[in-house]
């Protein structure tokens, strides 16, 4: 029987440590994270003296966009695998925080 694959993407918001670990580093690890296929992190920019973002030229916040494939699970409950994923990006050393958008995690849910 074949198995089908089915993409889904997860988008929320991230703060990256380079002190810790460089930037790339950090969405190399991601994008080796199994199931993700793609990564894009997005850094806030100063406007003004209005932060969007936590830049003090060590902490980055913006947003990362994750693509998923459920093709290298042999059974793939969506809210489990989720669940995983999340977790291995927040365990990443130099991530501070993860916060994915509850819209993005629930857009898939059938009512």
């Amino acid at each position: 029987m074949k198995r089908e694959s089915q993409t889904y993407q997860i988008e929320g918001i991230m703060s990256i440590n380079t002190n810790t670990q460089f930037q790339a580093e950090v969405m190399s690890d991601i994008r080796s994270i199994t199931g993700i296929t793609t990564a894009g992190f997005h850094p806030y920019e100063k406007d003004g003296d209005d932060y969007q973002a936590v830049i003090d030229n060590t902490n980055y916040k913006g947003d990362l966009k994750i693509k998923i494939d459920t093709f290298p699970f042999d059974n793939f409950d969506k809210k489990k695998k989720f669940k995983e994923i999340i977790n291995k990006i927040r365990s990443i050393p130099a991530i501070n925080f993860f916060r994915p958008k509850l819209s993005t995690l629930l857009e898939y849910e059938t009512l």
